[in-house]
């Protein structure tokens, strides 16, 4: 989960850490890409790393710019796209899509169609921040990305549904 020694852009950046289950919806075989959707941040709960996401943390990030979808945050293997990004009452919520042609795609949604892969990520920088009692209360971000992930840091945050998929989409 590190960022190459050479690579210095990212030495600033924070990765949180979310995980989920989903449920398989029924396969589109005339569709040309697997949908998700799921919560990639929880709000209020502490994490594994003594974070708490607040409540409105994601709110001017996301009036500017939506997030990219990766792979164990790799940043330079896109997998995707993030279609919509909104807070709700429980975090924030995602939906997106990775094209069936590609193959670090079909790898993943086979991983997610077995259970393997069931968790988000989020890479951000913290605008925002309160410390009490050793917790980190962070309460803006800037969201640069989500990630699926295969070890979470926030077991809140759930992949909540995978469509598009059989046994056929999978194979490579």
């Amino acid at each position: 989960m590190g960022v190459p020694a050479a690579d210095k852009s990212f030495e600033d950046k924070e990765v949180k850490i979310f995980s989920g289950n989903f449920e398989l919806k029924a396969p589109s075989d005339d569709d040309e890409y697997y949908y998700f959707e799921g919560y990639a941040s929880t709000f209020g709960n502490v994490d594994r790393h003594r974070h708490v996401i607040v409540k409105g943390a994601f709110t001017k990030s996301l009036q500017t710019f939506m997030p990219k979808l990766v792979n164990q945050h790799q940043m330079w293997t896109p997998i995707g796209r993030i279609d919509t990004a909104y807070e709700d009452e429980h975090g924030l919520y995602v939906k997106g899509r990775m094209p069936k042609d590609n193959t670090d795609a079909r790898n993943v949604a086979s991983l997610m169609k077995m259970g393997a892969l069931d968790s988000f990520s989020i890479g951000f920088n913290t605008l925002d921040k309160e410390e009490r009692d050793g917790i980190r209360y962070i309460k803006e971000i800037a969201l640069w990305e989500v990630s699926i992930v295969t070890l979470p840091a926030n077991p809140n945050a759930r992949i909540t549904a995978v469509k598009s998929m059989n046994i056929n989409d999978v194979k490579n």
